[in-house]
């Protein structure tokens, strides 16, 4: 058999990774070092154990015998028994410095249990042994082993081929002293090496000790030193003999370990998250370590933590799917297993964890212990929980929202169409919160929100739904009603406690409620489709003078549809310009000079003709088209008062204002419009009504004064038919008010509407504001208005509205008239 490498760096590696079990021993068959096989083969054999021991007490006499006559240069092969009964082939060989001299022992084993091994097995090695040269250089460098002796009066060193190998010098490099030797110690570990020998000479005893050298090439090794001294027959101490070991390599895998082994602590013991080691076996689930982060996590020690079983700090229930799930990691069905679950603290308090099981891979099979990590998930689960409440239900009230409302409505809808009872909805809308909300302010207004919500909880019962969509309206669900009729008593209630006096930051405030309802529970009732008539049935209810109730019905539902069908050919208009002007004149009631014109918008119908605003605007009003409109109107009105400006420099133009046009930009639109039209901001009356002032949020009044600060003239329109203004005729720059055609027409018959008109007209003159009469139709309205000193009227005495191309005629022959 050649030789196996003579590579220095691969001696001890040779050794640690032999198949076969090796190791050095004293002649006395004291173990010095051991490779890993020759550890697996002997689980209990240490350095320092006697060979003999390991072994069955039968075989021993047998095993010392053979140790002898390897000392005396012999190589003795036996088959003999471990002490766990496992036959063995045990070869002994002897390890020489020089000469025929044995000063160690070389020990092989092999397991040879496989009969039909045995013999070819026994003879490899036999061959192996009894060749001189392999048995004394090749196995030390296999081992990465090497003996010496050092004879102290020739201050002579010998060196086996093994140790040359394992310090890397070749022997005519070496000098053959104990100087020569400590050149090659490392210089950090010279002292410790010479006074270490020293001491062991001066006792005549033996020594062990780990140090450093450094080879020719530069390279540092680490090498285990055993070592004796030898005296002779007057008990003088004359040399010393020895083993060298090459343990880098090892040395690097312990430090690796180690590190590793820190690592794992640091990683283990002060993780932010718990961590447990459970025994799969013994308990089952038993806590062999936890960490510091779990103590806290329990509320107890980790000594109280262990031996406990983590299962019993879970719910029954949760328990017993831990323990299932678990199991699957044991038997390899599955590699991980992430469970949420309840653990109890030391004070009886739950805390949601998440749990990441895995099976740890220690060669032990099912007896590995799992390493489990419990993160506290509490805080992020009620976070979680939070999130989902916020999703669902409104920030002010904390009722349910639009979302969830759904939800409940068409779980209650699917119940009542299988049992034949009636699901019924209330849909209540505060009556002018928007008044109480800017004038109180909006925490008030939260305020009256909160009480109202609490107010409709208390009418439900258990299993109804009380739900806040937007603004002040809000929705009551009612389950389970035997039929329709039921419902009514519930109203009844809803609005009496709705209309209860409430106190707002000291104030007491009487609100009222308008309330739509919609009834449901046959097959294919849709909830939205419930929401959306109750919505209908209460602005129906606002309109015919709030604080009552209206019930959507198949008229409803015709007047629905028809909106529906009349907001898609407004749509259809704006795409297609159905959309004009009429203009009706504005004179002077002393004079009968033409002053001005208001701009009245039609619709041009395909099929109907001609419409009027009041057959189609307020649906124009509740959608996006307002605005749309509103800048046509505009734009066309300016464009005519330019061209008839011409004629009568002085003439003005009144435009009708939406208070849904006034949303923050409509003062930049006006400024846009005139630029591009090159109309006079002086020349342009805007006309809103007393409700938009009312109603006024903030934004309005912005808009308000900025409309002002362009120069244009703004006005109310329908005056005395709405709330009282009188202080936003103080508050806002209003230039001129318009009385109402209400008061107008019966003032020569009707003494109360002759003292309207006479008292607008006195206020007016009080506040320096213009006013017009609108709806004047005879002469004697006119010289009734002409002796009250009112300055402007309008009405079908002078015309009626009119065309563009008919306005333009009396334009050019009004002074004919």
């Amino acid at each position: 058999t050649p030789p196996p490498s003579t590579s220095t760096d691969d001696v001890g590696v040779g050794f640690d990774q032999a198949v076969i079990g090796m190791a050095t021993a004293t002649l006395a068959g004291e173990l010095i070092f051991l490779n890993q096989a020759m550890m697996t083969a002997l689980p209990d054999a240490t350095a320092g154990s006697v060979l003999s021991d390991l072994f069955a007490e039968a075989d021993r006499p047998a095993i010392s015998e053979a140790a002898v006559q390897a000392g005396r240069g012999e190589v003795t092969p036996l088959v003999v028994e471990t002490i766990a009964g496992r036959r063995t082939l045990l070869v002994l060989s002897p390890v020489t410095v020089s000469g025929d001299t044995a000063s160690h022992l070389l020990v092989q084993t092999l397991d040879v249990n496989e009969r039909h091994r045995l013999h070819e097995q026994v003879a490899d090695l036999l061959a192996k042994a009894t060749d001189r040269s392999h048995r004394f250089g090749n196995a030390e460098q296999l081992a990465g082993v090497g003996s010496f002796v050092w004879d102290i009066g020739e201050d002579s060193l010998t060196w086996s081929e093994g140790l040359f190998h394992v310090f890397g010098v070749e022997p005519d490099q070496f000098a053959g002293t104990w100087t020569a030797f400590l050149e090659l110690v490392h210089p950090d570990d010279r002292d410790l090496v010479s006074t270490t020998v020293r001491e062991a000479v001066a006792s005549g005893g033996r020594w062990q000790l780990d140090e450093r050298i450094l080879r020719p090439d530069g390279s540092e090794r680490v090498i285990a030193t055993t070592g004796t001294a030898i005296a002779d027959d007057d008990g003088s101490v004359v040399r010393v003999q020895g083993v060298c070991h090459d343990i880098t390599e090892q040395r690097a895998a312990q430090e690796a370990l180690r590190l590793s082994e820190q690592s794992f602590r640091h990683g283990f013991d002060d993780a932010p998250i718990g961590i447990a080691l459970l025994d799969p076996v013994d308990g089952p689930w038993r806590i062999i370590r936890s960490n510091h982060a779990l103590a806290r996590l329990l509320d107890l020690t980790p000594d109280e933590l262990a031996d406990r079983a983590l299962t019993d700090f879970a719910t029954t229930t949760e328990a017993d799917l831990l323990k299932t799930a678990w199991a699957e990691l044991v038997d390899g069905t599955r590699a991980t297993v992430h469970r949420e679950v309840r653990l109890r603290r030391r004070a009886g308090d739950v805390r949601m964890v998440l749990t990441s099981a895995s099976r740890m891979s220690l060669d032990r099979g099912s007896a590995d212990p799992l390493i489990v990590h419990i993160e506290d998930v509490t805080a992020r689960k009620v976070a979680e929980a939070e999130l989902r409440h916020r999703a669902l239900h409104d920030s002010v009230t904390g009722l349910p929202n639009r979302a969830l409302l759904l939800d409940r409505l068409e779980r209650a809808l699917e119940q009542a169409s299988q049992s034949g009872t009636v699901v019924g909805l209330l849909y209540c809308g505060i009556d002018d919160f928007k008044l109480i909300n800017d004038t109180l302010g909006h925490a008030a207004g939260d305020q009256l929100l909160r009480t109202t919500g609490g107010r409709l909880r208390r009418l439900a019962r258990a299993g109804d739904t009380v739900a806040r969509l937007s603004g002040d309206e809000f929705v009551l669900v009612i389950d389970a009603l035997p039929s329709a009729d039921s419902l009514m008593p519930i109203v009844s209630r809803a609005h009496g406690v709705l209309a209860q006096p409430v106190q707002v930051q000291g104030n007491e405030v009487r609100s009222t409620a308008s309330i739509g309802l919609s009834v449901g529970g046959g097959i294919g009732d849709v909830a939205e489709d419930l929401v959306r008539d109750a919505d209908m049935a209460m602005h129906r209810a606002k309109r015919r003078g709030k604080n009552t109730y209206e019930l959507f019905d198949d008229t409803l539902r015709r007047s629905a549809l028809q909106r529906l069908e009349v907001e898609q050919q407004l749509r259809v208009a704006c795409a297609e310009n159905q959309f004009v002007l009429h203009y009706q004149p504005v004179v002077s009631v002393h004079s009968g000079a033409l002053v001005g014109f208001e701009a009245l918008l039609r619709w041009e119908h395909p099929h109907r003709g001609v419409l009027a605003p009041a057959e189609f605007f307020s649906v124009i009003e509740d959608t996006d088209m307002v605005r749309v409109v509103g800048q046509q109107v505009l734009y066309a009105a300016c464009r005519q008062l330019v061209t008839w400006q011409r004629q009568l420099p002085d003439l003005r133009m009144a435009v009708n204002v939406s208070g849904r046009q006034l949303d923050g930009t409509f003062a930049e639109m006006v400024r846009s419009t005139l630029r591009d039209t090159g109309a006079a901001a002086s020349a342009l009356d805007l006309e809103v009504t007393e409700t938009v002032l009312v109603d006024m949020a903030e934004t309005t009044s912005g808009e308000l004064r900025a409309l002002d600060g362009l120069g244009v003239r703004l006005g109310i329109d329908d005056f005395g038919t709405g709330y009282s203004s009188m202080s936003y005729l103080k508050r806002l720059p209003v230039g001129f008010i318009k009385v109402d055609r209400s008061f107008v027409r019966d003032m020569d018959t009707n003494d109360e509407d002759a003292a309207i008109v006479e008292a607008v007209v006195g206020l007016g003159d009080a506040l320096s504001l213009a006013v017009t009469a609108e709806g004047v139709e005879s002469s004697a309205q006119l010289a009734t208005l002409d002796r009250l000193g009112c300055a402007t009227a309008q009405g079908y005495l002078f015309s009626a509205p009119c065309d563009a191309a008919t306005a333009t005629g009396l334009v050019e022959g009004w002074d004919r008239r």
